[in-house]
């Protein structure tokens, strides 16, 4: 199988694994379970299976900012404005 598309399978079955639902479960990854995904994405870089250099840290970090600047998540389109309240 051609390199182009390993990567393309890493990126299927580890990233987008890990990062499902992150924003609601990354805050309860103990310190030890860091580490030891940390090092799967290391070693991962290191036989050439991915081109970037990943941290759970940094997945976690992008999904927060991916959640917040989601306009269809938005609670504040649902409240009402403070003038309607009459």
């Amino acid at each position: 199988m051609p390199l182009k598309k390993v990567r393309v399978v890493v990126y299927s079955l580890f990233v987008s694994r890990i990062g499902y639902a992150l924003p609601a479960w990354g805050g309860f990854v103990s310190v030890e379970h860091c580490c030891k995904i940390d090092a799967m994405f290391k070693r991962l870089k290191r036989y050439g299976y991915t081109t970037d250099y990943l941290t759970f840290s940094d997945l976690l970090d992008k999904a927060d900012s991916d959640l917040q600047h989601a306009p269809e998540l938005s609670l504040f389109k649902s409240r009402p404005s403070p003038s309607s309240h009459g």
